[in-house]
Order: C-alpha cells, then sequence, then structure tokens
C-alpha cells in the first residue's frame, strides 16, 4: 500500500481527451477542483452545471470551448446532456453526487 500524496490529488492542467459513446464523438476535459463544485452567490443548480461544463470543457490546447457560462447555455439540449454526463464521469461525480453537488 502506498502513501497518498499531493501530487497525486492536484489537478492537472493538461486536457484529457475523452471519448463519448453515444455521440461518437470526442472532447477534451480539464479536472475540476473542489472549489468549482461549490455555488456561489444566488447561482442556480442549472448555473452551476454549465460553469462546471465552461471550466471542464477545453480545447485541445486548454482554452476554454465557452467565452461564458451564457454561451454555453446556447448548446442543442441532444448533444449538451451528454456532454455533461461525460463531463461528470470524467471527474468522478456520480450521478447521486451531481444531484447532491446541485442541492447545496
Amino acid at each position: 500500500m502506498q502513501e497518498l500524496l499531493l501530487e497525486d490529488v492536484l489537478a492537472s492542467e493538461k486536457p484529457t481527451k475523452h471519448h463519448i459513446d453515444k455521440l461518437d464523438k470526442y472532447v477534451y476535459f480539464k479536472e475540476l477542483v473542489a472549489g468549482d463544485t461549490e455555488k456561489k452567490g444566488n447561482e442556480t443548480a442549472n448555473d452551476l452545471t454549465y460553469r462546471m461544463l465552461q471550466k471542464s470543457w477545453v480545447k485541445e490546447d486548454g482554452t476554454a470551448v465557452f467565452k461564458d457560462v451564457q454561451q454555453a447555455k446556447l448548446c442543442k439540449v441532444k448533444y449538451i446532456t451528454d456532454v455533461i454526463g461525460a463531463m461528470s464521469d470524467f471527474n468522478g461525480i456520480s450521478e447521486s453526487g451531481m444531484e447532491e453537488i446541485e442541492k447545496n
């Protein structure tokens, strides 16, 4: 058994290629950090989900796909729900975990 080290738990700045089976396409994600899953001010659960998506979904070079959360909200539902699900899976957030994050 090995000791858990700081470098094991720090989020990487390097994007990771992630295949979305249902869409048969891939995206790049950056790891979210704990603070990314906390609501800010009067933010709704929906706002939080899209802010998490805006922070995690990036281009291959690590730059943001969306310029802001409002742009993320303009995506077609038939695609974005699968991307949000993939983002949650990539970041190790279960469906029940996502519900808990959105409640708090």
